[in-house]
């Protein structure tokens, strides 16, 4: 391989992984910074939950159509439109293969297994500050699941504890992630066309919140993943 071939493939990799954001999930990231089962007082963890998983569904309740990318560790995912006014229903990824996995059987996350969906206005994908992607992230670490929402790659002039999510689909008429009514989930809001990040609640401006602004980490938490998990654009309209 020539050297001048050899940069020209860096740089379009370069490029690909700007427009992509990466692969970035904080939930993942919070819920492998905390202790063991043991010493937070769930003494189950995910090997004695029964094997029944719930769903994620991400409701479109804007009245104009998004692209959404899923993406996982490691991989990209697929791309689709969900139109106006329609609701997405999938199984919860608690564990998954890794590429490759058919040639090392070690290749496989059977814990703290992070998903993030990209949504976006056109389906392009465009990231980093100013980009166009909101996110909505989840993982399960020892039978409990962690969710957020990430501006991380689509907000811009950031300054202290401020941003302008304009570029973030849904933000202009609320967010919100909520469970199923008798599970005790936490609920998530952001209010619409308001500055969405206080004291552990809101959304992710910037990664590491807590060195950057002084703010705890905007998770929100289920006790089980055995049960629905409603992750809203639009909020502030009517419901589907």
């Amino acid at each position: 391989m020539s050297p001048l071939f050899h940069l020209l493939s860096l740089l379009l990799l370069a490029g690909l992984a700007i427009a992509f954001g990466g692969y970035h999930n904080h939930a993942q990231e919070y819920a492998a910074r905390l202790p063991p089962p043991a010493e937070i007082g769930n003494k189950g963890g995910e090997n004695q939950v029964a094997q029944r998983w719930g769903n994620f569904v991400l409701v479109n309740q804007c009245y104009y159509d998004v692209y959404v990318t899923e993406a996982r560790q490691e991989w990209g995912g697929q791309s689709f439109k969900l139109p106006a006014r329609s609701p997405l229903r999938t199984m919860f990824e608690i564990e998954y293969d890794l590429p490759d996995h058919e040639k090392d059987v070690d290749r496989r996350c059977t814990n703290n297994c992070g998903v993030t969906y990209k949504v976006t206005r056109e389906p392009k994908l465009v990231g980093g500050i100013g980009g166009n992607q909101l996110q909505f992230e989840y993982t399960s670490k020892d039978g409990i699941l962690y969710y957020d929402i990430s501006f991380v790659d689509c907000a811009k002039d950031l300054g202290h504890r401020t941003g302008n999510a304009e570029n973030c689909p849904g933000w202009k008429e609320g967010l919100q992630i909520d469970g199923q009514k008798g599970f005790d989930c936490r609920t998530m809001v952001c209010e619409d066309g308001k500055m969405c990040i206080s004291w552990n609640q809101g959304a992710y401006y910037v990664d590491e919140p807590e060195p950057r602004w002084g703010l705890k980490d905007p998770i929100g938490t289920c006790p089980t993943y055995q049960m629905e998990i409603y992750f809203r654009l639009c909020a502030r309209n009517p419901d589907l």
